[in-house]
């Protein structure tokens, strides 16, 4: 098992989200879909998302509110969702930094579809 040593310092300017409400968050599959999808960087509507995870637009909407609240996404202008800005990767690059932990969202077989 290869071991990532991360040295990262901590930026004051940058909150960290509740833990509880974190874990909760990425606690499913589909939610996971959801970021690495959003970490393009492009806005997407929530009929978009419920596509790339295969559900329908009520789940989708609902899987969107958990991670709102946990404070992991924003709606903008034209109902478009997108990570929140403290937490937008490096374009092409689906890793999240949390400051409690790191998402690997191309691991463990999480795939945008």
């Amino acid at each position: 098992m290869e071991t990532i040593a991360i040295t990262k310092q901590l930026d004051p300017a940058r909150p960290l989200p509740d833990h509880e409400l974190l874990l909760t968050a990425i606690s499913h599959s589909g939610r996971w879909r959801m970021l690495r999808a959003l970490c393009a960087g492009e806005g997407m509507t929530v009929t978009e998302l419920a596509e790339v995870i295969g559900c329908s637009v009520d789940m989708s909407s609902k899987h969107l509110k958990m991670l709102n609240a946990a404070g992991l996404v924003v709606r903008k202008r034209n109902r478009l969702y997108t990570l929140t800005p403290a937490y937008q990767p490096v374009p092409g690059e689906p890793l999240l930094d949390f400051g409690h932990c790191v998402l690997r969202l191309d691991a463990a077989g999480v795939n945008a579809a």
